[in-house]
């Protein structure tokens, strides 16, 4: 569509003070990746530990997609501040202004004149137009709260937890805990990090959404080929940035659902140790007995009776293979998807959505598995974020030109 050039520079200045703001914001959020979406605890040697690897991979990953927006953002705001230098005399249509302004002169060794511009930042252009930010990134910490894992497990197991406690106390063991491992893991550290994707996706999402806020605030100010050149520019780098927040949803709810999955197998477990033991000691009507013994007594008085309790937790452990089968399930899903969004190709196959099916089939929460479905939706289909701008908006041969 034919445009005519015409600029307010002190509006682009504006943009320029606003692009700079928002890197920082994106750099904030870089920086979060790195520090709270590594594993800090440790995941257990449980089903979780498969985990691992994924997800510090895909901690990597993230953390340099945005550093790459971020300096995308970064040096188009650089530009911006320059294309004002340029436009700061609009009847002479010349370099002068930008030139006279250029920082670290001293360090240019290319020739430049009236009609051929320095290269370089330019010195802040004088009273840009305030341009706001629309929102404020938050980059709070989690809120998951540590939690003990034997205490709940014990707590799950009934009188067979005071077995356990009078064992642990003892000798530091925890019976009921080895039978569980295979099912267990810090699951609360799970969802730390999964908390920790969500806020820093949010924060890069709130970037995506600052930047729509001034690329628009800006059009109405500037015409010409080159503002259109900027308006697709920044409308690229938008939509990248927002495509990071149903990512960081979508990571944030399969950490979620998959570590209550574990610690509900987990108790679950339990409890059935409980039961098959409560049936074993009944038979010679030993059960009040032997509650009363391991409330009442010193552990060492109840040496042979805990024992034979010991045997029977070791006997039952392979009792537990369809807990730890459907918690693979779910754990391997996750694996998968973090896998996918790690992919050094950076390309979502086309089954992806089919990878996350065992969580997502899961839900009963139909809100939430509505607002999942989209996010998974959006993330699945990654046209924003494989078109998003690879260098900074650069303002052309001809600063000045009509669109034609």
């Amino acid at each position: 569509m034919r445009e005519d050039f015409d600029v307010i520079p002190e509006e682009v200045a504006g943009a320029a003070v606003l692009f700079e703001q928002i890197a920082d914001d994106a750099s904030a959020s870089t920086d979060y990746i790195r520090a709270e979406c590594s594993v800090q605890q440790g995941l257990g040697a449980g089903v979780l530990a498969l985990l691992s690897d994924p997800l510090a991979a895909t901690a990597d990953f993230m953390s340099a997609r945005y550093e790459e927006l971020t300096a995308v953002t970064r040096t188009t705001g650089v530009e911006l501040n320059r294309a004002a230098w340029m436009y700061a005399d609009q009847d002479a249509r010349t370099y002068d202004s930008l030139n006279a302004n250029i920082l670290f002169e001293e360090l240019i060794d290319t020739h430049y004149d009236s009609y051929t511009r320095a290269p370089g930042p330019a010195a802040p252009f004088i009273d840009p137009v305030t341009y706001r930010k629309g929102e404020e990134v938050d980059l709070s910490l989690p809120e998951v709260g540590a939690e003990d894992i034997r205490q709940v497990i014990a707590d799950a197991a009934g009188w067979l937890g005071d077995v356990d406690d009078a064992i642990h106390a003892a000798t530091g063991w925890s019976p009921l805990l080895q039978f569980v491992e295979p099912l267990t893991g810090n699951w609360n550290e799970l969802k730390r990090i999964g908390d920790a994707y969500r806020i820093a996706a949010e924060g890069m999402e709130t970037c995506g959404s600052n930047v729509r806020t001034g690329y628009e605030q800006l059009d109405p100010h500037w015409d010409g080929a080159a503002a259109q050149s900027f308006t697709e520019h920044a409308e690229r780098q938008a939509a990248a940035m927002e495509w990071e927040g149903p990512v960081g949803r979508v990571a944030k709810e399969m950490c979620f659902f998959t570590s209550d999955k574990v610690r509900q197998a987990a108790i679950s477990g339990v409890q059935r140790l409980a039961t098959m033991l409560e049936e074993e000691v009944s038979l010679e009507n030993t059960t009040q007995a032997l509650k009363f013994a391991v409330k009442k007594i010193p552990w060492i008085g109840t040496y042979i009776q805990v024992n034979a309790i010991v045997e029977i937790i070791k006997q039952a452990a392979s009792q537990i293979d369809d807990l730890v089968n459907s918690v693979r399930e779910i754990v391997e899903a996750l694996e998968g998807f973090l896998a996918a969004m790690a992919s050094p190709s950076g390309y979502l196959n086309e089954k992806f959505e089919e990878k996350l099916a065992p969580i997502t089939d899961a839900y009963n929460d139909t809100k939430t598995k509505a607002e999942l479905a989209m996010d998974i939706t959006s993330v699945a289909d990654a046209d924003d974020t494989y078109n998003a701008p690879k260098s900074g908006y650069v303002v052309g041969d001809d600063p000045w030109a009509d669109a034609v």
